[in-house]
């Protein structure tokens, strides 16, 4: 249980940070502007949660051992990237426009 619990919370970070990466992405571009700088003040606190809550889940599973936890984290992220391709796909069938790809 305590291994699922570990998986679900890492799961459910991959699939915010990968959305998040995406929806920040097409606003920074190589000339620096003032919505590169709007995108970075919006997006620069998400990751910073993002990461204390990844800090509080390594000190909270610790119990978990460290190849457990990366073999756990890896799969996680297959998934994440699995399901959020899966849902673009869904969208797509249904609406006819592409959220992510």
């Amino acid at each position: 249980m305590y291994l699922l619990k570990f998986f679900v919370y890492q799961l459910s970070l991959f699939i915010t940070l990968i959305v998040i990466n995406f929806y920040t992405d097409k606003y920074l571009s190589k000339p620096f502007t003032r919505i590169d700088l709007l995108a970075i003040s919006i997006s620069l606190p998400l990751f910073i949660l993002i990461a204390m809550l990844i800090d509080r889940s390594y000190k909270l599973f610790n119990a978990i051992q460290l190849k457990n936890r990366i073999v756990l984290s890896i799969i996680a992220f297959v998934f994440a990237a699995s399901f959020l391709a899966l849902l673009d796909y869904i969208v797509f069938e249904i609406t006819g426009k592409m959220l992510f790809f």
